[in-house]
């Protein structure tokens, strides 16, 4: 009997088939019960749509930028400002508040060589970690973080060492042996029939089974699955530390936080927040995903202090692109070059790396990069992990050295 065919035959099968991504999960949280998550985790938000780096951390300081966006430019009263040069968008009030704490790093004028100025295949090369011309057949099909998976976890049993909270998956998971896992809603997590349709799988179970048989394999995966399960549930009854407000990225993160504090199998969540595509209307539109991104960042890490996780988390963001350094002609900017990425967390060097942008310099339009995106990789998985980059990036790059070794 495949493991197919015995859990499409039970409760859990038929609930796969309806919901069409519980199956999927019920396979992630079979999970070594002993494999917790005790160390280090990482979680990435990706700002879909290639976030306006310049409206985002505004250089206010830069006449240039004013005569680039006469309309668009952040007004320096309106600018939380970090240093005489540079400040924060007006709605990134928390953000501000774990700059001054020394929990917030930004690391600007990130992109790499001969920038690609497509949505697809931009977020393509962030999620691979590998430059690559599109109009050939690629070399490398798996993801940076599937690589990692593969070449340093190997040792841990868990299949949930990823989780994505979306309704895609990433490709920076993809691998040809998979360790991640996605769930499009995080209530799915609150579905009350859970225990007893496991319970009923559990009771087909011949105890008799040999040893290394099929039946032996389900034996042990439902008995994991049972007490993941149950750790599981009792994470999403706990109540939170911070208060979150009412949106997708908040909701993903409270869920995220509760799995964190029970020290669930994970080292590696995966979040997406979209809004960021503003050729049009910019002023308008950017200010929600920015506000959203940064109560949601200011409610986790309230929540992870309060449980005495902090220092064991590490969140990351990046965006495909930034935008071009000039307004265009309806209130938006369009597709450009180098942006920023944001680290937040408790073990890290806060403050600003990378030197101010280079107005004067552009890059057909877009800021030029100076970093490659993946030294900032390399940095994580050097200094956060512990491991050595290069098997994984499939090149040497500098570590950005952000956050604090191990």
């Amino acid at each position: 009997m495949t493991r197919r065919h015995f859990v499409a035959s039970t409760a859990i099968g038929a609930a796969a088939a309806n919901a069409g991504l519980l199956g999927p999960f019920v396979r992630a949280i079979a999970a070594d019960d002993d494999a917790a998550a005790s160390g280090r985790v990482l979680i990435v938000l990706q700002l879909d749509g290639g976030n306006d780096g310049l409206n985002t951390v505004v250089p206010w300081g830069d006449d240039t930028y004013y005569k680039l966006r006469p309309t668009l430019g952040i007004a320096p009263n309106d600018v939380l400002r970090l240093d005489e040069h540079t400040g924060l968008h007006p709605e990134l009030v928390e953000l501000r508040d774990l700059y001054d704490q020394g929990s917030l790093a930004i690391v600007q004028n990130v992109g790499y060589p001969r920038q690609n100025r497509s949505h697809f295949t931009s977020t393509d090369i962030w999620n691979k970690g590998v430059w690559f011309d599109p109009t050939v057949p690629a070399d490398v099909l798996d993801g940076w973080l599937g690589r990692y998976f593969d070449a340093y976890c190997a040792s841990d049993d868990s299949p949930m060492l990823g989780l994505q909270i979306g309704s895609r998956s990433t490709l920076a998971f993809a691998h040809a042996r998979p360790r991640g896992v996605t769930i499009e809603n995080p209530q799915i997590m609150s579905w009350q029939p859970w225990e007893q349709d496991l319970q009923a799988l559990h009771s087909h179970i011949d105890e008799r089974a040999a040893p290394r048989s099929d039946f032996e394999y389900v034996q042990r995966v439902s008995r994991q699955t049972l007490s993941l399960a149950d750790r599981i549930q009792g994470a999403r009854s706990a109540p939170s530390r911070a208060e979150y407000a009412p949106f997708h990225l908040s909701q993903s993160l409270r869920m995220i936080g509760q799995m964190i504090a029970a020290e669930l199998p994970t080292r590696v969540f995966f979040v997406t927040i979209s809004g960021f595509d503003t050729h049009d209307e910019q002023q308008r539109r950017h200010r929600g995903p920015l506000q959203e991104l940064s109560q949601a960042l200011g409610a986790f890490a309230q929540d992870m202090r309060a449980a005495g996780h902090w220092e064991r988390v590490a969140v990351m963001t990046y965006s495909e692109f930034g935008r071009l350094a000039a307004e265009n002609g309806t209130g938006g900017t369009d597709h450009g070059s180098a942006s920023l990425m944001l680290l937040a967390g408790g073990s890290l060097e806060g403050g600003l790396f990378g030197g101010v942008p280079d107005l004067t310099g552009l890059d057909d339009g877009g800021v030029p990069y100076r970093i490659d995106f993946r030294s900032v990789y390399a940095g994580v998985l050097q200094d956060w992990f512990g491991v050595d980059p290069t098997p994984v990036l499939l090149d040497d790059f500098e570590p950005i050295e952000v956050l604090k070794p191990a």
